[in-house]
């Protein structure tokens, strides 16, 4: 037995290189860029604390000029500056000792920008600025309490910064960051801080190229069509006789009268469960007869086909489930259906069912008086439960293959005054 599963298209379609390309030809007003411009002047002041053995606070101001500016593929903004950072800052091991110190570090930072991406929700992104800063750095230390020497140590080493700002206005943004004061030849505790601060900026923002924001194409799920449905009626529909253990009885239902099964099929770990729906819709003077079918196992699927006498399909009409209308399709060839029919009809002869007892049962569609039966033949073993006043007699069923496959069934609900929700077919 193969679970069928309907997955519904999933489409994400990324438009940005493509806006990129085209946005390459707006030279004079680009449509991608940042909150800065060269020449702008920065200006950020941040607190951080430290925790490497002891704990330790900082003040780090800074200030920086921003230089150039570039557009890697034009699908964002690269500016870079040159700064200066300072710190200020003490740290203690414990109550009675710690100390103090004092750095500058000339350094050269990169942003990355986001400004005008205009895609579905970048509106937070678009605001967002990264950073990173690196340049040699000048510190000086004063040990304080009763440990060690009081006097001064300083020398160079490395400094480094990285973090992002989110800009509130266009020249005021919080800042999240991290940095890094270290001296070359002597580690120290509390070289490395985190913190948050503030960011103002002086100079205009560069002027980007009025447009729509990009918006994500809807792609339509595809239409199935009708030789594909047919194929899938047919293979769900005599399944679940399959799955039934091949005892269903057609002349037992009489018309707008259906039933809705269960069925479970357990194959080792693997579950599979789905319900369907099976009705005579209408019997026509000539013999053929409208049935209902609806299967729903992840995602339903719904049938509507006039069969005659002789077990071939000669019109069917289904919910299309990429365009939820509802389709009509003649088959070229009825006799796939009727092949199916007569294979199922076949099984079903072969049967030669013992019956066990009476037994009174109850299941999802009330209590029934049933007769229980019981059939088995290479490695393949099935109980049912009939009654003669069930549209289809069975009300429940158990099944077992040789290799341990179980199946279970019982009826949900019995319908009458079933009628077609696409109107009635001609």
């Amino acid at each position: 037995m193969t679970k069928m599963r309907l997955f519904r298209l999933v489409a994400a379609a990324v438009l940005l290189a493509a806006c990129a390309t085209t946005a390459a030809a707006q030279e004079e007003a680009p449509w991608f860029g940042s909150y800065y411009m060269p020449g702008n002047l920065v200006f950020t002041l941040g607190g951080e604390a430290s925790f490497s053995n002891g704990f330790g606070v900082r003040a780090i101001p800074g200030f920086e000029v921003m230089v150039a500016k570039a557009r890697p593929g034009n699908a964002f903004a690269l500016d870079f500056g040159a700064g200066v950072r300072g710190l200020a800052g003490f740290h203690s091991y414990t109550l009675n000792y710690g100390y103090s110190v004092f750095a500058v570090a000339p350094m050269l930072s990169a942003h990355l920008g986001f400004r005008g991406l205009r895609l579905p929700g970048s509106e937070y992104l678009e605001r967002l600025d990264l950073f990173t800063a690196l340049g040699p750095s000048y510190s000086l230390f004063n040990t304080t309490g009763t440990w060690g020497t009081t006097r001064p140590r300083a020398g160079f080493g490395i400094a480094s910064a990285s973090g992002l700002n989110f800009f509130l206005t266009d020249s005021l943004a919080v800042t999240v960051s991290a940095t890094y004061f270290g001296r070359f030849g002597y580690r120290y505790s509390g070289a490395f801080g985190s913190g948050i601060g503030i960011l103002y900026k002086i100079g205009p923002m560069e002027e980007l190229a009025e447009r729509d924001p990009i918006v994500m194409p809807r792609v339509e799920r595809p239409s199935f069509t009708g030789p594909i449905m047919y194929s899938t009626f047919v293979s769900l529909y005599w399944s679940t006789i399959a799955m039934g253990g091949f005892w269903y009885d057609e002349e037992t239902f009489e018309e707008r009268q259906g039933v809705r099964m269960l069925h479970r099929y357990q194959e080792g770990r693997d579950t599979t469960e789905m319900e369907y729906v099976r009705a005579l819709l209408r019997t026509n003077p000539d013999g053929t007869k409208w049935w209902r079918f609806v299967y729903d196992a992840d995602e339903a699927l719904a049938f509507e086909a006039l069969v005659d006498e002789d077990y071939s399909l000669l019109r069917m009409r289904y919910l299309d489930p990429g365009t939820e209308r509802v389709e009509e399709f003649v088959p070229d060839d009825p006799r796939v259906w009727q092949q199916a029919a007569i294979e199922a009809r076949r099984e079903q002869d072969s049967l030669a069912p013992t019956r066990l007892r009476t037994e009174r049962i109850t299941v999802g569609a009330g209590t029934f008086d049933t007769d229980v039966y019981t059939y088995e033949e290479n490695g393949y073993a099935f109980t049912w439960w009939v009654a003669e006043n069930v549209p289809g007699r069975v009300v429940q069923l158990e099944g077992r293959s040789s290799e341990a496959d179980e199946i279970y069934g019982e009826l949900l609900e019995v319908l009458s005054g079933v009628r077609s929700p696409w109107g009635e077919p001609r």
